[in-house]
């Protein structure tokens, strides 16, 4: 049987849609060690936790180099960011073995700076692991309850770890979704052709 032109553009754009529904992306849960430095609203029972979701899974073997991810969500106890947080700007970079695990990173959220007498800061949470150059978790934020302080809390010389949680696969209502516009795109050929033929 012979498709119209119509039918095969659209079980083409089914196709092409289907790619990107069944996409895989993966999602990292970072837990950093309990601070043991702190000051102002820290206390040493918190620490450094990081969701971030990429496109596909890290690959073998990177070198330390920038991934840009997906999302990014960061929390130190005391406060939360997110990528694209008004302001925010991240850091994501990443280094892995032959497996794909994370060995060697520095990934961080900080806010725009701010001015207070002959000093600066900003908010920030970050993670590094980078032996030789630093290994240090740290969450920061100006206290507007005590002026003229910062609040932080620093985990040093033990870093986290990484866990890779999931890999998406595609939603079984996503899969019966595109098989149906399948289906209906064949059906409406069919049909078409009959109406022809009566």
């Amino acid at each position: 049987m012979k498709f119209p032109k119509h039918t095969i553009i659209a079980l083409a754009a089914t196709v092409l849609t289907a790619n990107g529904l069944f996409a895989d992306v993966a999602t990292y849960e970072y837990t950093g060690s309990d601070f043991n430095v702190v000051n102002g609203a820290y206390n040493t029972s918190e620490d450094v936790t990081a969701t971030i979701t990429f496109a596909a899974p890290l690959a073998d073997n990177l070198s330390f180099e920038t991934v840009t991810p997906l999302s990014l969500t960061m929390m130190d106890g005391e406060q939360t960011f997110h990528l694209g947080d008004p302001g925010f700007t991240a850091t994501t970079e990443f280094a892995t073995d032959g497996s794909g695990n994370i060995t060697t990173w520095l990934v961080g959220l900080e806010g725009p700076e701010i001015f207070f007498g002959n000093r600066n800061t900003a908010d920030n949470i970050f993670t590094e692991n980078n032996p030789g150059v630093n290994v240090v978790d740290q969450g920061q934020f100006f206290d507007v309850l005590a002026p003229g302080e910062v609040s932080y809390g620093i985990a040093f010389p033990t870093p986290g770890t990484w866990t890779l949680e999931s890999t998406a696969a595609p939603e079984p209502r996503m899969v019966v979704v595109v098989l149906i516009g399948m289906l209906a795109c064949v059906g409406a050929g069919r049909w078409r052709n009959r109406r022809r033929m009566a």
